[in-house]
Formats: structure tokens, sequence, C-alpha cells
């Protein structure tokens, strides 16, 4: 996810604290599970689209794999930090774009789409999004979008545990909510948008056929949680079963997020 709206903050880099944030144990093994959803569609010589770049983590993974991308990241920071890492990679193209201005890419044709750690949760209206994506893929394009899950295990689990059901319940069931400011770090907030699965069915469904839905964080905690660091060993065991766990029908509803794979129609 990257940040939309910002407090002043003139001393603090939202693209650095983002890359400290996603460099924590529960968020790599959670964009390593990514990846290998990713990998399964995206092969060498194609040319991907990605919406919400970041700070280019999953592009120059991808180009490492020989595969050209178009990155679209809107955040004037988080655009620094994207061009600084990937100023010298030819096979990536940075655009200071949001996902709602896909038409701004003219009639360039893709690929395969993909958005991860919740970017499109930044969007209110998805299936403007679709559809304008859509205009920009191949007839059986693949699309892998990470989102957000309306309801996380892990937080509920944590916070029955400390009593939030009775003390805070608006933090408890913070997800159940269509819109909220979330701060990602001291100083920086964020409009995000919990969309129900079936909201994100009706956006695509009409020009994209769902293929694969798998739950993420199930076993591990979310992004950016400091157990995993505690406790490496063990979390790290309990990563294997995720990806095992994320494709029940049931626990993936469980998951930080979920991973949607569709392809074009």
């Amino acid at each position: 996810m990257h940040p939309q709206e910002q407090k002043n903050s003139p001393n603090r880099s939202p693209g650095d604290s983002y890359d400290q944030r996603t460099g924590s144990k529960a968020s790599y093994w959670q964009r390593q599970q990514f990846q290998k959803v990713l990998g399964h569609y995206a092969h060498p010589g194609m040319h991907w689209l990605e919406l919400g770049a970041g700070t280019g983590t999953d592009a120059l993974w991808l180009t490492n794999r020989g595969i050209e991308i178009t990155c679209m990241e809107p955040h004037p920071w988080m655009f620094a930090q994207l061009q600084a890492k990937t100023s010298d990679v030819a096979a990536i193209h940075a655009l200071p774009l949001k996902a709602e201005q896909l038409d701004d890419l003219g009639k360039h044709v893709f690929d395969g789409a993909f958005s991860n750690f919740a970017a499109l949760n930044c969007v209110e209206n998805l299936s403007g999004v679709a559809q304008a994506l859509a205009e920009h893929l191949k007839v059986g394009a693949p699309v892998v979008l990470c989102l957000f899950n309306r309801l996380c295990g892990w937080e509920l689990a944590l916070g029955l545990l400390q009593g939030l059901a009775q003390r805070n319940p608006e933090r408890l069931w913070r997800r159940q909510v269509h819109q909220r400011l979330v701060e990602m770090q001291p100083g920086i907030e964020i409009s995000t948008f919990y969309h129900q699965p079936r909201e994100i069915m009706q956006a695509f469904e009409p020009l994209f056929r769902l293929e694969a839905r798998v739950g993420m964080g199930i076993a591990i905690p979310p992004a950016g949680w400091i157990l995993a660091d505690r406790a490496p060993a063990f979390f790290q065991a309990l990563n294997h079963l995720d990806m095992a766990w994320g494709k029940g029908l049931g626990l993936r509803s469980l998951g930080d997020h979920q991973i949607w794979c569709f392809t074009r129609r």
C-alpha cells in the first residue's frame, strides 16, 4: 500500500519507512508467497504493468526473471525511491500515475498486470479501474492482485485476548467499515477502502474471469508485526503452512490479505 494522504512531515521519507516496514520477517514471507503466485503467470519476454509499485521491489524481482515492467506509483516520495532504485534498469519504466489514471497510458497493451500489498485498497472505485485496465490488456492476459481481507484472524484473535471487545470494539472490528484513515507511519495517513469479496468480483467479473483466490497471512502475522521478528524460527515453520491453508475456502477469508488471480476475457 502506498500513502495517498499525509500530514506535515518534512524530514521523513515515506519510501524509506515503507521499505523498513515491508522488510520485516512477516512482510518478507508474504512477499515471497505473492511472488510465488505471480511467477506462475509471469514469464520471460512478457511486458507487465504494476499498479502501486511502491519503491520497486517486485518490479526488480520480475526484471531478474527477464520481464519488462511499466510501474505506476502516484506518491512523490515513493516515486522518488522507485526512481532511485530502478533508474539504471532499462526494463523498468516508472510513471508517476495513480491506478485511476490508466487512460494516461495511451494505447499501450500489456501481457499482464499486478498489484501487491493492498495498493488497490487505496482505490474506492474498483469497477472504474477494472474497466480501464481491461483496455490495456491482451485477451487471456493474467491479472494478480493482493488486497486486504475484510477480516484478519490474527487481529481478531489478539484483540479478543487483549479484551478489546469490551474496551475498544471499534479497533477490534476496524476492517468492517468501507473506509477509514490508516496511520501507515507516524505522521502519514492513508485512506483505505476495505472491499467485500463480492464487490471485488462485481468490479472485475464482467471483463475478467477468476482463476484462483488465495489467502495470505493466515498462519503468519500481518506484514510489519514484530512478533515474527522475535521468534523467526517458529513463524518460519508456520509460513510453510500458510499457502496450503490459504487455498481452503474457509481459512482464506481469515488471512491478512487475499491474492486474486484473473484472466482478461
